[in-house]
């Protein structure tokens, strides 16, 4: 099976030519769907590609998977989670309204074999320090349903702060960075037998590091919106 992964878009509509040249490709979006840094783009173009790429979804519901960003739970779990992004963002009421309208199509997690992706990163750090945690929600011992136990997490209220933990390398106070806002100085080593892909830290190319039991491959090239990464598994 082949997959088409697309890192943060923030407002971005270039997926558009990336799902275009990818027909034959199950295509995972990494999250962070608004809040837009280019200054060509406002939060009402967000606000319309979001819509867009909702559609996408609904129109290919076994070919697409939305994944939250930590730019995407503020929205769709408002007031609990906030940013001066969403505090400025002129389009407020309606970009919540539409996320909440379709918050069943999007998930923490997706999973494939062995192969995770997910917005941040699961570090080993975090991984080790919640081993507990993650098994009070069924994990197994391979790590074969960590995506399931990911989304299981984000739908409980507890295991949802877990997620969205930010460290201090992210301006946070916490001592570990969740899945949501693990920073890429936190993924200095994969996890054990999982190969993970991540949008969230912005690099200039997409890269992977690691070997071929384990590895992460960083997806947000922020400089080329132009640019996927492409697997089969």
């Amino acid at each position: 099976m082949r997959f088409c992964v697309i890192g943060d878009i923030h407002g971005r509509d270039s997926w558009k030519d990336l799902v275009e040249k990818n027909k034959d490709c199950h295509i995972i979006f990494l999250g962070d769907y608004c809040d837009p840094y280019d200054y060509d783009i406002d939060d009402s173009d967000a606000l319309i590609n979001l819509n867009s790429i909702i559609n996408y979804k609904t129109s290919n519901p076994d070919n697409v998977t939305l994944i939250k960003g930590n730019h995407d739970v503020q929205y769709l779990y408002y007031p609990s989670y906030g940013s001066r992004e969403r505090d400025k963002n002129e389009k407020l009421k309606e970009t919540i309204k539409l996320f909440q309208k379709n918050k069943d199509l999007f998930q923490f997690a997706y999973q494939k074999d062995n192969h995770l992706f997910v917005h941040a990163g699961v570090s080993v750090h975090w991984f080790d320090e919640f081993q507990r945690l993650l098994d009070v929600f069924g994990l197994e011992k391979d790590k074969s349903n960590l995506a399931e136990v990911l989304n299981k997490m984000g739908d409980d209220e507890i295991g949802r702060e877990t997620l969205m933990m930010v460290s201090s390398w992210r301006g946070g106070k916490c001592e570990i960075g969740g899945p949501l806002w693990t920073d890429i100085r936190e993924l200095e080593e994969p996890l054990e037998n999982i190969h993970q892909y991540t949008g969230h830290n912005i690099v200039q190319n997409i890269w992977t590091k690691g070997d071929k039991t384990s590895s992460i491959t960083f997806c947000d090239v922020l400089s080329s919106r132009k640019k996927s990464f492409t697997i089969s598994i």
